[in-house]
């Protein structure tokens, strides 16, 4: 059987995850014209360039419930576009369970991203905590955007995930008044 990787964008609205997925899927290092399956499962301000994603072999699916994330539904989407990689954009308000629980041997998830808006980030983990901490306990990388120093949401998603033990992350912080990604190991911890 064939194992197709997947590719898990996680946050919440506005936190960047569409514009990161195109600058993602534009790199010509990923895909390299594989057929690629984009399942949305919200639609914030961003959209997709539906012309693009066509030309370069990635088909766009949106799935408006988390039940769509069923093994029957997914592996029938993936075959009908023949996916050589499955890229998601995950609803930040649903729990990560509705898609791990519907796994499958044929998909792996390769890597998780988790993308932040470090201005209201704060206000999610005061607010439904459960959600933040569902996603970033299974980030490989977390990006911060619209990042300024002193914003507590970074810093408390940094101490998060530097108390847990045998996993590697990376934080990327992208500050808003310099202009340029400043990307940190301090949260990098190898057992």
């Amino acid at each position: 059987m064939k194992k197709i990787p997947v590719y898990l964008f996680l946050g919440f609205l506005e936190s960047g995850k569409t514009t990161l997925i195109q600058k993602t899927l534009a790199n010509e290092l990923f895909g390299n014209g594989e057929n690629i399956l984009l399942l949305v499962c919200e639609e914030g301000l961003e959209e997709y360039d539906l012309s693009k994603l066509k030309q370069n072999n990635i088909t766009l699916h949106v799935m408006e419930e988390s039940t769509e994330l069923e093994e029957s539904s997914l592996l029938k989407l993936s075959d009908e576009c023949g996916a050589d990689r499955v890229v998601i954009e995950y609803n930040g308000m649903w729990h990560l369970n509705d898609l791990l629980m519907n796994k499958t041997e044929s998909r792996l998830i390769f890597q998780t991203v988790f993308a932040a808006d470090a201005s209201t980030i704060a206000m999610y983990l005061q607010s439904c905590r459960s959600l933040v901490v569902d996603k970033v306990n299974i980030c490989d990388l977390a990006i911060f955007d619209r990042c300024h120093r002193q914003d507590k949401g970074a810093v408390l998603i940094n101490k998060m995930l530097c108390g847990h033990q045998c996993r590697t992350a990376f934080l990327c912080y992208y500050l808003f008044f310099r202009r340029h990604i400043e990307c940190t190991a301090s949260a990098e911890l190898l057992c």
